[in-house]
């Protein structure tokens, strides 16, 4: 039986996005723009390194009121790929 190891949440998500490259992942409401995965990896990581170097660490839990928005769910995966945890309240 061949098992892959279990991979964090983050690594997952980079894989896939990478995969779908250039796709839309998110397009923009009442418009034809679209931000494609590689955009949306790209803004994750970086969000992922200023949550880091904010004297955040991996399996720290942080509670985060989420709105509806792309900056919303860009910190949610940040968090995901920085290892952080996300409790996730409603506004």
């Amino acid at each position: 039986m061949n098992i892959k190891p279990l991979r964090s949440a983050g690594e997952y998500l980079q894989h896939h996005f990478e995969r779908n490259g250039k796709r839309p992942f998110i397009k923009q409401e009442d418009s034809s723009n679209y931000i494609s995965y590689s955009e949306f990896l790209e803004r994750v990581q970086k969000t992922a390194n200023v949550l880091l170097n904010k004297d955040l660490t991996p399996n720290q839990r942080i509670v985060l009121e989420l709105d509806n928005s792309l900056q919303g769910l860009t910190v949610f995966f940040a968090m995901l790929f920085a290892k952080i945890v996300p409790i996730v309240v409603s506004p």
